[in-house]
């Protein structure tokens, strides 16, 4: 009484990425700023309290660990903030208090009126950053991407590396903040 689904829907998946005016019109962003970063670059958008890896270019840095396209990803974590910080308050707060207290993987907990005050910090500043919340070892820099409305769609990234990020993160945040711009430039003039 189980259904699965099979190889017949990865040639739906591909069409849909093909096809998709916000996959297409982001990758030639993400493949820049892969090149500049040097950092593995991705796109997110929100499905539900969840993400999902739509797009991605590695660096020259690849992640060590391996973050398949269409894997529902927490909304709350990482670059997800970026995608929560733009939901309704209601919504968002029917979704912080659906958390209870959130407890990052480097071992730090995070109360649901900690975790609303970082999305009004990410909504203020226009971007996130992680350090060590979902993986060890792995920092992200997120931005939004906003259609010709000026709704959130999606968020760019770039992941490496927490070493890594530490030393170039100013760096990191400025060339995301482009990115994600550009994106939402591109997307504008459909």
């Amino acid at each position: 009484n189980r259904y699965l689904l099979g190889p017949i829907v990865l040639p739906l998946a591909y069409s849909y990425l093909m096809s998709n005016e916000l996959s297409r019109v982001s990758l030639p962003v993400l493949q820049e700023l892969a090149a500049v970063s040097q950092e593995t670059a991705s796109l997110f958008v929100r499905i539900g309290h969840f993400r999902v890896a739509v797009q991605r270019v590695e660096g020259i840095h690849p992640l060590r660990y391996v973050l398949p396209i269409g894997r529902r990803l927490p909304l709350h974590l990482g670059v997800g903030k970026v995608l929560a910080a733009a939901l309704p308050p209601a919504e968002l707060e029917a979704m912080v208090a659906g958390l209870g207290v959130v407890r990052y993987v480097r071992g730090e907990s995070v109360t649901p009126s900690q975790l609303k005050e970082e999305f009004n910090k990410v909504r203020a500043q226009g971007y996130a950053v992680s350090r060590n919340e979902r993986e060890m070892g792995v920092s992200s820099v997120a931005a939004p991407v906003l259609d010709a409305s000026r709704e959130v769609v999606a968020a760019i990234s770039v992941a490496g590396s927490t070493e890594r990020f530490d030393t170039k993160i100013d760096a990191l945040i400025l060339e995301v903040c482009r990115a994600a711009a550009s994106a939402s430039e591109r997307l504008g003039r459909l």
